[in-house]
């Protein structure tokens, strides 16, 4: 094995990824306790890839999975080390790290671990490069917005009518809770009325089986209005009719 950073940098990210096999783990494991600077390439891939495992709801296999693996491959079904946590090196004042008891692997060692791996390198260069870039992806894309919900009501009466819930995208889902009449050339509007506002804003005609709204980016505390207006809606652009159902959007 070459003593480059690079050469010395794909192998900690290949043991991170964990495609080693157990005694190649130990060597790698190994050589990290001797050398601090492998100690930190392992850290610095561990830290790299951690929000990848943001990206899946984590699921236990089943128990007898390991096994038949193992009696697939024709080897012992013992335990596959896991790849080290962080800070699994530590160093002493003068500089040294601690083997913690053990010996360290003779170099040739070290070095079949390079070459069984070597002619794959590119690939596994390549893989990490993807998974480092998934990894900031995850790690810098901004937090999804609040999502928020209401229940229309009849003012000052119980029962709902309609529930409305932003969406991730920030649109205003309205939905009936029960089936809804309206009379002949009528029709329903709904209306968004933000914090401190004196006027609504319309938000179109509302069928009576629901509808969605996209574009918006509603806050907490917006009221969220159905009024009873001519057919095709409100000719002035604020409600004519009686509020017939309102709810105020507050977090799920």
């Amino acid at each position: 094995m070459s003593d480059s950073p690079e050469d010395r940098d794909l192998l900690a990210g290949i043991y991170v990824l964990g495609v080693l096999d157990l005694e190649e783990c130990r060597t790698v494991e190994d050589m990290a306790r001797l050398d601090p600077a492998m100690a930190e390439a392992i850290e610095a891939w561990q830290n790299r890839l951690a929000p990848l495992a943001t990206l899946v709801t984590p699921v236990a296999p089943p128990p007898i999975l390991w096994p038949r693996i193992a009696t697939s491959l024709g080897i012992e079904a013992a335990p596959h080390p896991l790849p080290a946590a962080l800070g699994l090196v530590q160093a002493d004042p003068s500089g040294q790290t601690a083997l913690s008891g053990q010996a360290a692997r003779r170099p040739s060692v070290a070095g079949r671990v390079w070459r069984s791996t070597g002619f794959w390198r590119g690939s596994t260069a390549a893989a990490l490069a993807i998974a480092a870039g998934i990894a900031a992806f995850a790690l810098f894309q901004p937090p999804p917005p609040p999502r928020f919900t209401a229940a229309l009501a009849p003012l000052h009466a119980p029962g709902a009518a309609f529930i409305a819930e932003t969406e991730s995208d920030g649109a205003l889902l309205v939905r009936p809770i029960a089936p809804v009449s309206v009379q002949p050339g009528k029709d329903l509007e709904l209306w968004a009325l933000a914090p401190g506002a004196k006027v609504p804003r319309p938000l179109g005609v509302l069928p009576a089986i629901g509808k969605r709204v996209t574009g918006l980016k509603l806050a907490a505390d917006t009221q969220i209005m159905i009024s009873l207006e001519p057919q095709g809606g409100s000719p002035t652009g604020l409600p004519t009719g009686p509020v017939l159902w309102a709810g105020t959007l507050g977090k799920l």
